[in-house]
């Protein structure tokens, strides 16, 4: 595991970034997956934009704080991220069927703000093959420890790998 501390500064980029696309996700009437969560909607956009720039400055990676985007991936096109509040209605990394991105890592984020902790990773494939349904329907969730979940030391090495000139290195 590892724990990154925002700044100030990084805090209040996240969450203008945040406030952007729940605003979006409101003015296109784009569905709430996560209707039974106790976490307002806009307090979800924020903390996952935190989580997001948490794990581009861990990684080294480009974060673009987009807005009104599904399609991409959350952090230097190379890693998604799942953001979980530490005290809310559950910790473990969910997945969902829409929009799976089967080749591309999900790292679970537990979130206290300042503070995130980065739990571990799962490809999306496998996140969707071993997980668990529960009341959320097309979402599965993988339990918040390792195994199943793979260290963020392994994660670094894809990292690296996907960030080699030569395409055949990865």
């Amino acid at each position: 595991m590892v724990v990154v501390t925002l700044k100030p500064n990084e805090l209040l980029t996240a969450a203008i970034a945040g406030v952007r696309r729940q605003v979006s996700a409101l003015a296109n009437s784009r569905e709430d997956y996560c209707h039974n969560d106790s976490v307002d909607p806009f307090e979800r956009h924020i903390m996952g934009a935190m989580a997001e720039l948490a794990v581009a400055r861990t990684f080294n990676l480009f974060w673009a704080d987009e807005t009104g985007r599904i399609d991409g991936s959350d952090v230097g096109g190379v890693i998604e991220v799942r953001a979980r509040k530490i005290g809310g209605r559950g910790l473990d990394l969910g997945i969902r069927e829409r929009g799976n991105k089967p080749n591309k890592p999900y790292l679970l984020v537990h979130c206290d703000v300042p503070r995130f902790f980065l739990i571990g990773w799962i490809f999306g494939r496998e996140g969707w093959a071993i997980g668990k349904d529960n009341n959320l329907p097309g979402v599965r969730w993988v339990p918040a420890k390792i195994p199943p979940l793979h260290t963020v030391d392994e994660l670094r090495i894809i990292v690296e790998r996907a960030a080699r000139p030569f395409p055949g290195d990865f």
